[in-house]
């Protein structure tokens, strides 16, 4: 609701501007938006598939099916604002209490949605570097801050005005309400600066790691996709410094409006960034020739007198671990796809070297 009422210049050019609605705009975002997040979360379990099998999802996957139902829930309730007055000018909102519940249960699951993607990025870095102990410290101090983040955003939007009635009714009663607006700014800061951290946090570790350059550079910028959410925040920021949320605009059902939509694309965007990590099993399967083979392999299979065969023995759950001699030596390991025996590489999936599944049963994987 406004944070000021408007003047009689103001009422009266609402009245000349009657005809005016955002609500085509703002019910197509939220249809192609959700759309789009339903589709990058079946990628992601179809990838699963194809690394495992069968589908067998880990808990970073169901953090981010916990995301997309509270976006669904987001993107429903914001629709759903458009029948009180959301979209149009102020003056013309037909149930004020109405409007405040199904704006406050918007807000409340766009902050539940941001908090799930956030976990879930950070449960799937856990999941592929096993091996450093400071790592998933650090891991566990992102993810505290972030759910006391949502906790308390979701606090101040319940008891932003006291009493609550005085949100819708503020003739009615007395009582006051806080500078939401300002609250809003300071989330949008601390999500977005959560957000850069959470990109950087993998960086230093792919460094580390024992593959070619080349699959350095791909992973890193596999995971600094994540930024192109970092940006839509970054504009919605940049929106709400010259409007605010409530706070400065005597027009507030029609000046928020663009900050919604960009929540909307904010969140859709980072359905995506968190999946696009887990897509590498699928678009190896989508396109089988499109990555080079690496440089241990092209040696392995430049000449015959090379070849040497494998040994192996019988491994627990079901895969095989044995030497596999070539000009080099290296200790490998195997699982049953479909029925075949396969050979398993520091590409399969999105497990790294030092990694193992989340049931601390998959591959360890050494390297050069």
């Amino acid at each position: 609701m406004p944070s000021r009422p408007p003047t009689e210049e103001e009422i009266a050019w609402m009245v000349a501007h009657k005809d005016d609605t955002t609500v085509p705009n703002l019910i197509s975002c939220c249809v192609i938006c959700g759309i789009a997040s339903l589709a990058f979360l079946f990628l992601r379990i179809w990838s699963r598939k194809i690394a495992r099998g069968h589908v067998v999802l880990d808990m970073s996957d169901w953090l981010l099916v916990g995301a997309f139902v509270f976006y669904l829930g987001f993107i429903t309730a914001f629709t759903l604002t458009t029948i009180y007055g959301e979209g149009h000018h102020i003056i013309f909102v037909t149930n004020p209490l109405m409007l405040m519940i199904t704006t406050m249960i918007t807000e409340i699951f766009s902050n539940l949605t941001m908090c799930f993607i956030k976990l879930s990025i950070l449960r799937f870095y856990a999941s592929i570097f096993s091996t450093s102990r400071a790592f998933h410290y650090s891991l566990w101090v992102v993810a505290m801050l972030v759910g006391g983040l949502t906790v308390a955003a979701t606090i101040v939007t319940i008891i932003q005005c006291i009493p609550i009635e005085f949100g819708w009714n503020p003739t009615a009663v007395k009582g006051y309400c806080i500078d939401y607006g300002f609250m809003v700014l300071v989330v949008c800061i601390i999500n977005i600066v959560t957000d850069f951290v959470i990109i950087a946090m993998p960086i230093p570790l792919i460094r580390q790691l024992h593959i070619s350059g080349r699959k350095k550079y791909l992973l890193t910028i596999t995971f600094a996709v994540g930024s192109s959410a970092c940006l839509v925040g970054v504009i919605r920021l940049v929106f709400t410094l010259g409007v605010g949320t409530g706070a400065g605009t005597f027009d507030a059902t029609w000046d928020n409006v663009l900050s919604g939509l960009l929540s909307v694309i904010e969140l859709m965007t980072g359905i995506l960034a968190a999946s696009i990590p887990t897509y590498r099993p699928l678009f190896k399967h989508l396109f089988p020739g499109s990555e080079a083979p690496s440089k241990h392999q092209s040696q392995s299979s430049s000449g015959s007198h090379d070849k040497v065969p494998s040994h192996t023995t019988k491994g627990s759950a079901g895969r095989f671990t044995g030497i596999r001699v070539t000009d080099q030596i290296e200790l490998c390991k195997h699982d049953a796809r479909n029925g075949t025996w396969v050979t398993m590489t520091d590409d399969d999936g999105a497990r790294l070297i030092g990694s193992r599944d989340n049931d601390g049963r998959g591959p360890l994987r050494y390297g050069k």
